[in-house]
């Protein structure tokens, strides 16, 4: 398996493909300002900057107002990596994925399932998003001064 490492990208670059549980991403927020740092980077295609995984962080870091997110960049259409829906009903190709991202028409949330081949073996992409624990701030985060 290849080494991934991260990069720090401005937020306004990203691509979205799917839309956002909003219950979700209220208690990720929280989370996210709890702890002062984000924990794990999100998955990015190298060339249209489309998030593969991890819209729910990068949405997060929006609405709290970072600037930056650390993301692991692919080559989505390497044959490394495969998709399948998590839902029954949907057959899902890359390309849609990129397409969806590129004309933001977003898919439902948890329509992709994003894998990597590791040792012969399909296993979900989060294998590759080690920790990272970066600050809010080294993020662009500015706390506000609500006392004022």
């Amino acid at each position: 398996m290849n080494e991934y490492n991260y990069i720090l990208i401005s937020l306004s670059k990203l691509k979205f493909h799917e839309e956002i549980d909003r219950e979700y991403l209220e208690k990720l927020k929280s989370e996210i300002l709890n702890d002062g740092f984000l924990r794990k980077p999100i998955v990015i295609d190298r060339e249209t900057k489309v998030i593969i995984d991890g819209h729910h962080r990068a949405k997060a870091l929006i609405e709290i107002g970072a600037e930056l997110i650390p993301a692991i960049e692919i080559d989505y259409f390497s044959n490394e990596f495969l998709v399948e829906s998590w839902r029954n009903d949907v057959k899902i190709k890359k390309k849609d994925i990129i397409k969806a991202g590129l004309e933001n028409k977003l898919f439902p949330p948890k329509t992709s399932k994003n894998l990597i081949i590791i040792n012969n073996e399909a296993k979900h992409i989060s294998h590759i998003q080690k920790d990272v624990n970066i600050s809010l701030e080294d993020l662009g985060y500015k706390i506000k001064d609500i006392s004022k």
